[in-house]
């Protein structure tokens, strides 16, 4: 029975290894925790995942006879910020600045009003019926008559906006336009106004070098699509 006792100079050596085994771990934790701790965690961090929804790409939409209706090319709208537009002292000169410079670029921008650029106004003879829907909303929600001239319209258009007579008439023609295609949308509470749809780089470059106020740069969701502009 005594032989199968462990013999103390073997007790003391499974002691020490554990001693040492304990020791090489407490200092390696050491290492780790206190001396290089803040190293790992900066670099824990570096290799940390983000997550990100992607947006899949989607094919082209194509009608009968083989023409894109709607394309997955990547494009950026111009929206007006009304809040800031309309905090600034004057609205209608950064509107009639968008307006030049979205003409000077060769881009178009959304004009819903149907009557004619130029004097002497008069209603657009090809209005579609969309435009003159909205046009019969505008006028119900003003009070206007349904009846009144292109000239007459332009007239209260001029008062409603404070378009300073310093403005020539197609100048307030412009600006008047843009206006109306932002109020007619709470009238008939239709979608946003767009100001610009797929706006050239050249154009956004201009307007972000320019830090004009109350317009925004959105990027689009589903891309390229068939659409009613007006080119100046």
């Amino acid at each position: 029975m005594n032989s199968r006792l462990i013999k103390p100079g073997r007790l003391a050596a499974l002691a020490l290894i554990a001693a040492l085994l304990l020791s090489v771990y407490m200092y390696f934790l050491y290492q780790l925790m206190i001396v290089r701790g803040e190293e790992y965690y900066n670099r824990a961090n570096e290799l940390s995942v983000t997550k990100r929804t992607v947006t899949a790409a989607r094919g082209n939409i194509l009608d009968r006879y083989g023409r894109v209706l709607v394309s997955n090319a990547e494009c950026y709208n111009l929206k007006i910020d009304t809040d800031k537009l309309f905090a600034n002292s004057d609205p209608n000169s950064v509107i009639l600045e968008l307006v030049q410079m979205v003409r000077s670029y060769g881009d178009e921008y959304t004009d819903d009003l149907p009557i004619t650029f130029e004097p002497p106004f008069e209603y657009d003879e090809n209005m579609t019926a969309i435009q003159r829907t909205m046009l019969e909303a505008y006028y119900k929600r003003q009070n206007l008559d349904p009846n009144c001239t292109a000239v007459e319209l332009m007239s209260y258009m001029r008062t409603r906006y404070n378009i300073d007579n310093s403005y020539s008439a197609a100048e307030m023609r412009l600006i008047a336009g843009v206006r109306y295609s932002i109020n007619v949308r709470y009238a008939i509470n239709t979608a946003d106004y767009v100001f610009v749809e797929d706006a050239s780089m050249s154009l956004i470059s201009s307007i972000m070098e320019n830090k004009l106020v109350g317009i925004e740069v959105k990027r689009a969701r589903h891309g390229r699509q068939g659409r009613h502009r007006v080119r100046l």
